[in-house]
């Protein structure tokens, strides 16, 4: 009897890790009164802001090639482990990013699809910007 109980233990953990990976079981996150009162100036500098730091700005360039495990970004990026939470911290809470636990990991994802279009919106700029430079 032993063995078939550990078997459904087993069964019922792959299950749950499954269902977890899909988000299923996880409640839809509260909105605060402020980003409700937000309007679409507000949101745009929210996001320029977090995009402003060149490690974020890296961050999110890395993710929109595939979402990735904490702690392939904690390698990536030679930064402690803290600094580079606090940077995911901002790119999350503007928006940008979000994560999704499978297992024991937790994995960011760009949540923005449209954010790579201002990214190379934003490469354009650079460039018209280095081409008006005189030397």
């Amino acid at each position: 009897m032993q063995p078939r109980t550990s078997y459904l233990i087993t069964t019922l953990k792959t299950f749950i890790t499954f269902l977890e990976a899909f988000d299923f079981m996880t409640p839809p996150k509260k909105t605060s009164r402020k980003e409700a009162t937000m309007n679409a100036d507000d949101v745009s500098v929210k996001i320029f802001k977090a995009l402003g730091h060149p490690v974020r700005l890296q961050i999110v360039k890395f993710l929109l090639i595939e979402p990735q495990c904490v702690c392939v970004l904690n390698r990536l990026f030679d930064y402690s482990q803290a600094n580079l939470s606090q940077h995911l911290k901002i790119l999350r809470e503007a928006g940008i990013l979000d994560n999704q636990k499978i297992g024991v990991e937790m994995h960011y994802f760009v949540k923005l699809k449209s954010i790579e279009k201002l990214l190379a919106a934003m490469d354009l700029t650079a460039a018209e910007f280095f081409s008006t430079l005189e030397f």
